[in-house]
């Protein structure tokens, strides 16, 4: 209707001058709505090639409780002869199974290889003899995606005789002892070197080789008395020219018999015991020469028991305190 009112006066309008605004200051909505969707996209893509590409398997071997029992044997060729086996034997080695699990937490399937054992924290007189894998597994070890499988890893410690009383005392005091599996598995774009670990206590392993001695019928007082008989019985023999195959028997019978000198037919043998055979000649020596020997023999024999006896009530002590 104003605009009627200025027609029919015909009375010029007047111009209203409006600012025009700088094409950098209009905000397109088009415009903005693509660069967020560019965005987005990148970043999308980001997060689906991590999760296609780099986040491959992810491998891990994790080794649980210690073992629950453990197995003490002799290193030596099993004989089928306990006399025969500790008569040739050198050390003690101590074995346990622990459980372990090989998992793969990653989408895609993996493996696992170069797995090895290592033992630290035992001590100097501790020797790690073997490592070895469970029953059917076998390196490298695959595993699906998503998946957890249960497995065993054997591992065997030794100790020689001559320092078997000092390892024993190295478990007495407190502190753990670490077991370890090293491994393998592939990273991205790499192979990476991985360490799973379980701690014992050197008192668990203690009363695991006290206990596990009983079952591998190793006889620990005897062991730890070896090389001392052995080389008390050198001493003797070095003043005595004995065959080659009488030789040995000496060493067996002051390990084994309730030796006491006794002339049989001409050949000295362990009074009481399980030989078959004796020395019947000293070189150049008699009777009285092999008389003399047994009496010395007899010696070494009762001190070996008291060496024993000694052995045994320390380690009952030990046990008890564990």
């Amino acid at each position: 209707m104003l605009v009627e009112v200025f027609a029919a006066s015909n009375t010029p309008v007047p111009a209203v001058n409006v600012p025009a605004m700088a094409p950098g200051n209009s905000p397109s909505l088009l415009s903005d709505l693509g660069t967020l969707a560019g965005v987005a996209g990148f970043f999308l893509a980001v997060i689906l090639a991590y999760l296609n590409q780099v986040r491959r398997a992810k491998m891990a071997v994790r080794l649980l409780d210690p073992p629950a029992h453990w197995t003490a044997s002799m290193a030596t060729a099993p004989s089928g002869l306990w006399r025969a086996e500790l008569q040739r034997a050198t050390e003690v080695c101590l074995t346990g199974q622990f459980a372990a699990t090989v998992s793969n937490d990653g989408p895609r399937g993996g493996a696992v290889w170069a797995m090895d054992g290592e033992v630290t924290d035992v001590g100097p007189h501790w020797g790690f003899r073997s490592f070895e894998l469970g029953v059917g597994m076998s390196e490298p070890y695959p595993l699906e995606a998503h998946a957890c499988e249960g497995v065993q890893f054997t591992f065997t410690l030794t100790f020689p005789f001559e320092k078997l009383h000092e390892a024993l005392e190295s478990l007495c005091g407190e502190g753990e002892v670490t077991f370890a599996v090293r491994y393998k598995r592939a990273a991205w774009r790499r192979t990476s070197r991985k360490r799973a670990k379980v701690e014992v206590k050197r008192r668990a392993l203690l009363r695991g080789l006290c206990e596990g001695s009983q079952l591998g019928r190793v006889d620990i007082p005897k062991c730890v008395v070896v090389p001392w008989v052995r080389g008390r019985v050198s001493e003797v023999l070095a003043r005595f020219e004995l065959p080659k195959d009488e030789a040995e028997l000496p060493g067996e019978w002051v390990l084994f018999d309730d030796f006491a000198a006794c002339l049989e037919g001409g050949k000295l043998r362990p009074r009481s015991g399980h030989a078959a055979s004796g020395i019947s000649s000293a070189g150049p020596h008699g009777d009285d020469d092999l008389l003399r020997l047994g009496e010395e023999l007899a010696e070494v024999v009762g001190e070996r028991k008291r060496r024993e006896i000694d052995v045994a009530k320390w380690l009952a002590l030990v046990d008890t305190q564990s």
